[in-house]
């Protein structure tokens, strides 16, 4: 952590529930009108980022998560899925 506070970027730890810290920190950074990029291989902080993104007006935000040592990492965009899916399909896959 120190190292990439010593390189200018914000750094925040999780004290209890990661998933929840992380789509939090990812929510309101976008609510503050930044660019938000989010590594993690979880599908739950997908539906969650997927489905509070598509409920608030905010900035993009990008999910960064590795397929495997074949394909290596990809990147979807939380804000074009969100849109082409709908706020219906969106509901119906947080359930």
């Amino acid at each position: 952590m120190q190292h990439l506070k010593d390189a200018g970027f914000c750094v925040d730890q999780a004290k209890n529930d990661a998933d929840t810290f992380i789509f939090e920190t990812a929510l309101r950074s976008a609510r503050n009108g930044q660019a938000v990029s989010v590594v993690a291989n979880d599908t739950d902080i997908l539906i969650l980022l997927l489905y509070h993104h598509c409920t608030d007006v905010m900035s993009e935000i990008f999910m960064h998560y590795d397929t495997s040592k074949k394909i290596g990492v990809r990147q979807v965009n939380i804000t074009a899925i969100a849109r082409s899916i709908g706020k219906a399909a969106v509901q119906q896959v947080s359930k």
